[in-house]
């Protein structure tokens, strides 16, 4: 679970200034290798590790200064060198600040600078090679950068106790009964803000391959670093709000992350379903599924960590079908026979009586 939820665009700073030349004889300017704005940069990147346990010494988490790197940075780029370590250091903080659209952001800028200035950004070339220039770009696929993008919110859910989640939560939450959890996120979250994320991550894929085409026009494909971890983790992202967002076209219901299809019931095909009156005996085999979704809808409202809303407009969808079918369908997804029976309740007698 992460703090921060994803939001709706915000305006990004604009980059003009800090592509304009540091002066018409040094157009990169200095080198900064060894200068104090470095380290300034560095020292404000540190923070603690908020899932590590600190024992009986508690004290205040120290927390990177994401504004004042991206203040430095940016002052810096603008008035004293083009230099690409401080515009991998300014991505990180825009993607903190304003999740994937900050981070598109940021590698348009970056390939703007390589596109500019190559024969002066700095790092300069160290003794002919080209090693200490490119290595803060091949550090935006590195582990760490990495998870700086998977810790970017990909839901802001409307629930009072609902908690948001990121990218990583996903990975570590999909193979285990947990990913309810984060689906439930996910439904609950505005369908403009889904729409945003959509936008934002299919922009950081491109600014991914616009960077990479900027590189290999310089280097070569093979001597320009990969960006293929970075690209392939946006790719994921995009799909998965792609998905999420086609689920709920228009709508800002709460539906289920992963929907189901709800054949129309037997017994009314074509007539609205008219709810008793609460507290009424269930009147139709059409009332009664009626009154599962309405209890789905509540309990992904107020219980959004839950599994069962989601199992229950599963059984919904199962309404039309055997039990056969039913078994068809779980079995097709190369699900354990002994398993489906033990979940669906059944026993031994009752497989043998069902033959």
């Amino acid at each position: 679970m992460t703090a921060r939820t994803a939001t709706l665009p915000v305006a990004l700073p604009e980059i003009e200034a800090l592509l304009a030349p540091v002066s018409a004889e040094n157009p990169s300017g200095e080198s900064l290798r060894f200068d104090a704005v470095y380290d300034d940069i560095k020292r404000m990147r540190e923070e603690d590790d908020a899932a590590l346990p600190q024992g009986v010494w508690q004290r205040e988490l120290k927390r990177a200064d994401w504004p004042g790197i991206a203040a430095l940075a940016s002052q810096t780029l603008a008035t004293r060198s083009k230099d690409l370590q401080l515009g991998a250091w300014l991505t990180e903080a825009w993607a903190q600040l304003y999740g994937f659209a900050g981070l598109a952001h940021g590698l348009r800028l970056i390939a703007a600078l390589c596109d500019a200035f190559w024969d002066t950004v700095n790092p300069m070339f160290d003794e002919g090679s080209v090693d200490a220039r490119i290595a803060p770009v091949a550090w935006l696929g590195s582990e760490k950068f990495l998870f700086t993008v998977k810790s970017i919110p990909i839901t802001a859910p409307a629930g009072e106790n609902a908690a948001a989640f990121c990218w990583r939560d996903w990975e570590v939450a999909r193979h285990e009964p947990e990913q309810a959890s984060v689906l439930a996120g996910v439904s609950l979250t505005p369908v403009s803000v889904l729409e945003a994320l959509s936008r934002d991550t299919a922009a950081a894929v491109e600014a991914v391959d616009a960077l990479k085409a900027v590189l290999s026009a310089r280097l070569g494909d093979e001597a320009a670093p990969s960006l293929a971890p970075l690209r392939n983790t946006l790719t994921g992202v995009a799909a998965f709000v792609a998905r999420a967002r086609q689920d709920r076209p228009g709508s800002q219901e709460v539906p289920a992350m992963d929907p189901v299809s709800e054949p129309p019931l037997a017994d009314s095909p074509a007539t609205p379903v008219i709810a008793s009156a609460p507290g009424s005996p269930i009147s139709s085999r059409a009332d009664a599924y009626q009154r599962l979704r309405e209890a789905s809808d509540f309990l992904l409202r107020t219980e959004p960590h839950s599994p069962v809303p989601f199992l229950v407009r599963r059984a919904i969808s199962w309404g039309n079908m055997t039990l056969a079918e039913v078994l068809e369908q779980l079995l097709s997804k190369n699900a354990d026979l002994a398993t489906i029976y033990a979940l669906l309740g059944i026993k031994e007698t009752d497989k043998t009586k069902g033959r």
